[in-house]
Parts: C-alpha cells; sequence; structure tokens
C-alpha cells in the first residue's frame, strides 16, 4: 500500500517558506528538488532553512544552509 507524505521547507523560525511535494509513496524510490524559492517564486534569503518530510507515523528533519 501507498504511504501520503510531504516535503516542506521552513525558516529558521518555523515559518512554512514552500511546498517541495506531497503525494503517496510507493515501493519505487523517488526525488524532490528545491529550487530555492518560496511559495510566490521568490528568491530566499542566504540563512538556514529545515526541510521536513513528513509521514503519517511521523517525520524526518534535515538542516538546510542557503549561501548566496
Amino acid at each position: 500500500t501507498a504511504t501520503a507524505y510531504t516535503v516542506a521547507i521552513y525558516d529558521a523560525r518555523g515559518r512554512l517558506v514552500r511546498i517541495v511535494a506531497r503525494g503517496r509513496l510507493t515501493s519505487d524510490a523517488g526525488t524532490a528538488a528545491w529550487d530555492v524559492r518560496d511559495m510566490s517564486g521568490a528568491r530566499v534569503a542566504s540563512g538556514i532553512y529545515f526541510c521536513v518530510v513528513s509521514f503519517p507515523a511521523g517525520a524526518l528533519r534535515s538542516k538546510l544552509i542557503v549561501v548566496r
């Protein structure tokens, strides 16, 4: 069965910057890429961001550093 997931980017204050991907996972591996833009399409500033991959059973978090 497929599992629902969401890949989202948050800024250092915890505000949602962009949802990169969402859908259902199958047995096939997949990829998601962030173009370093916010939801309005503007490039984000240099700083620390967090990628959060959410599943019904929990979440995986990773720190990202954007340097311009």
